[in-house]
């Protein structure tokens, strides 16, 4: 197995009138890691507030921080075949977010949900059967394809009510760079996140906790272990 992406997301109570002014921060702080051309596009006043108008990107694309009005993500990716994604890494993140986090409550806006969410595959000449076998799935005559979502709703460290989602699925490898065009693979979405529907305003200790928690739980290792 091999994580593939990481993604932190903060989402907000309101609007933020400046995202330009976060992103400008982000790459004033971490010119190493953002180092490709900024993007802040102007838009008009009725625009959708969830349309992305600051994003920084790294010039290899291992690095991408998309920022609207309403919510902003934070991505890594892997770059080629060697590369993987490490602790220093996920401290960079940390750090990246937290200042974030720190922008925004400048702007009298709150952060009232987080998402950890991380992409892996697995290489598997036989994906359909492996994950049929693996969580004891009713096979089905000639199963080309096979996609299974589950959500279990928890408490985490009881301090946050979280949806905790898993997606396998079979599918193939699209990215040239790190490995074999079409190669046959597992696909695995983990998507840790606060409830919608159980909203709340997050002090900074706690998005610091929140992402800490997570990324334990994240853990290439951890995740295999769903399939002993």
């Amino acid at each position: 197995m091999k994580k593939i992406s990481t993604q932190y997301g903060l989402l907000f109570s309101g609007q933020i009138n400046r995202p330009d002014i976060v992103a400008s921060t982000i790459n004033d702080e971490f010119p190493e890691l953002f180092d490709g051309v900024p993007l802040n596009l102007p838009l008009p006043p009725d625009a959708p507030p969830e349309i992305i108008s600051s994003q920084l990107k790294s010039s290899n694309e291992k690095w991408k921080l998309s920022i609207s009005k309403v919510r902003l993500d934070l991505v890594r990716q892997l770059e080629n075949k060697e590369d993987e994604i490490n602790t220093r890494d996920l401290e960079n993140m940390l750090k990246i977010i937290l200042l974030c986090f720190d922008k925004i409550k400048e702007q009298l806006v709150d952060v009232n949900r987080i998402v950890n969410l991380a992409n892996y595959m697995i290489l598997e000449e036989n994906p359909v059967e492996f994950i049929q076998e693996k969580l004891s799935v009713k096979k089905f005559l000639k199963t080309k394809d096979l996609k299974i979502r589950f959500n279990q709703q928890e408490s985490l460290n009881d301090n946050f009510n979280i949806n905790n989602i898993s997606i396998i699925e079979n599918g193939k490898l699209k990215k040239e760079e790190i490995g074999d065009i079409n190669k046959e693979i597992i696909l695995i979405q983990r998507d840790i996140n606060t409830r919608h529907d159980m909203l709340q305003n997050f002090p900074k200790e706690n998005v610091n906790k929140f992402f800490k928690l997570t990324d334990l739980l994240l853990d290439e290792k951890e995740v295999l272990n769903f399939f002993s």
